[in-house]
């Protein structure tokens, strides 16, 4: 065995130690490798395919012709679960009391206890157990719609449409800026005149 399979014997599938020889037939094992290596190591498929020496797009082909999607798919779920199951376990443990045994200058055996994390259990509780009750980041469940206040909109319509209109509007191509003394005429017909204050 090379150096390369002794360092990953314990944390690569079994089909890593294949050799480098295109497969001539794909099976269920197979598909549990690369079901693996993406859960694992949350590689995609194409990924998973080129380090177990697989050509991708045969491994398409046969997860398609083959009905192998179903099992593929109850893989990914159960190696998922177990991984769960592990990292819960490992995070549960973390917060138990732990002894220790040591050996003194005297050369006695002494046992010490130390408290575990209690940050484990609250994060056990909070994102696993009852994250809706528990969690500081409470899941966001209804769906953001626009709220309009009727009455506001209602009164503003009512306040625009009820008070005359302070600028008309200029249909001809002739205004009057200003006021009194300060008019200036523009345009050449005398009957769309406008008058603009500027205050």
């Amino acid at each position: 065995m090379d150096s390369d399979t002794v360092l990953n014997e314990k944390t690569s599938p079994r089909a890593v130690y294949a050799p480098k020889k295109q497969r001539i037939k794909l099976t269920l094992n197979d598909a549990n490798d690369i079901a693996e290596l993406m859960v694992k190591f949350r590689m995609t498929e194409t990924e998973a395919c080129n380090h177990l020496d697989i050509n991708p797009v045969r491994w398409f082909e046969f997860k398609v012709r083959k009905k192998v999607l179903p099992e593929f798919s109850k893989a990914q779920e159960r190696i998922r679960a177990a991984r769960l199951v592990g990292v819960i376990s490992a995070i549960d443990e973390a917060g138990n009391e732990r002894e220790y045994n040591y050996i003194d200058k005297r050369g006695e055996v002494k046992t010490i206890t130390k408290p575990g994390d209690w940050r484990a259990k609250a994060w056990i509780a909070e994102r696993v157990l009852a994250p809706e009750r528990l969690s500081d980041r409470q899941q966001n469940t209804t769906i953001n719609q626009p709220v309009f206040n009727l009455n506001l909109i209602d009164a503003t319509l009512a306040k625009v449409y009820s008070e005359p209109s302070q600028v008309k509007p200029n249909c001809g191509a002739e205004a009057t800026i200003g006021s009194g003394a300060q008019q200036k005429q523009i345009g050449n017909t005398p009957q769309s005149t406008q008058v603009i204050d500027v205050k």
